[in-house]
């Protein structure tokens, strides 16, 4: 496969550190504090944009930093990245950030999908039981078909090669937020790492990629397509809950979201004012 620039060569070598800090920045000041993900806003203003920052740089595995620093990127480059890394990624049951690299040699196609979770090595699993299903669905009636999944879709056929990386690490004892972390506490750390990952392999549909990268950023300078279509901060996740369904058909009729700027609060007290009751 050809190589490709990571970047386009307006970028600086700390484009990734912007990339970052405008993130933490855009969650902290609440660019949207009426939707759902005000739970983040909440979580940077408690612990503050730079314990938050070095939480998710103390993360980044040997991998995920050879990958930032890789002057251009094939398909080669990353799965000699992969073959250096000191761990079976499929069995490695901590918390964290992973890529998948998936290539299609007949087409010279490289495509990109970056997820999370509590265990990386179940949800690889996970990952590798719902292709299954998927692949079982075609051929199935209309209705019982599964879910439009572009990673799973891209994934399907037996030529497609694929690798995994662990790009960030994120170990609960070894934090600058809480130590050890607690359940919401780390499902808030992987979802803006996510993100941050996303952002910077550029992963997601433009529209929510110009809403979250700053200004002066490239969109697309990459050789891959993403096959991420769900922002991070919409996924559902057991401590969180799930945002992936939408706007609520109630919504601006009976109820919405707290909006600071028409006067409501973040949060309501539960006693009296008078008696404290």
């Amino acid at each position: 496969m050809p190589s490709t620039p990571l970047f386009d060569g307006d970028i600086d070598s700390d484009h990734h550190l912007s990339i970052l800090h405008g993130l933490i920045r855009k969650i902290g000041n609440g660019v949207k504090p009426w939707e759902p993900y005000i739970r983040y806003q909440t979580f940077v203003t408690e612990y503050g944009s730079d314990a938050v920052q070095a939480t998710i740089l103390e993360s980044f595995t040997k991998a995920m930093r050879q990958l930032i620093e890789s002057p251009r990127i094939e398909f080669n480059t990353i799965k000699s990245i992969h073959e250096s890394q000191s761990f079976n990624v499929e069995s490695h049951q901590g918390a964290g950030v992973y890529v998948h690299i998936l290539y299609d040699p007949d087409r010279n196609v490289m495509k990109i999908y970056v997820g999370s979770a509590n265990s990386i090595a179940q949800r690889i699993k996970t990952h590798r039981k719902e292709l299954k299903s998927f692949r079982g669905s075609f051929g199935a009636r209309p209705k019982r078909r599964r879910k439009k999944s572009l990673h799973y879709e891209f994934w399907l056929p037996s030529r497609v090669q694929d690798f995994w990386l662990v790009a960030c690490d994120i170990n609960p004892h070894q934090v600058q937020i809480g130590n050890p972390l607690n359940k919401a506490t780390l499902a808030s750390v992987l979802s803006i790492t996510e993100m941050y990952v996303i952002l910077l392999l550029r992963t997601l549909p433009q529209e929510t990629l110009q809403e979250y990268l700053p200004k002066r950023c490239n969109l697309r300078p990459c050789g891959w397509t993403g096959l991420n279509d769900a922002n991070p901060f919409r996924q559902y996740r057991s401590v969180t809950g799930s945002y992936s369904k939408g706007r609520s058909r109630f919504e601006g009729t009976w109820w919405r979201y707290a909006d600071p700027a028409q006067g409501d609060r973040a949060a309501t007290s539960t006693k009296c004012p008078s008696c404290q009751q």
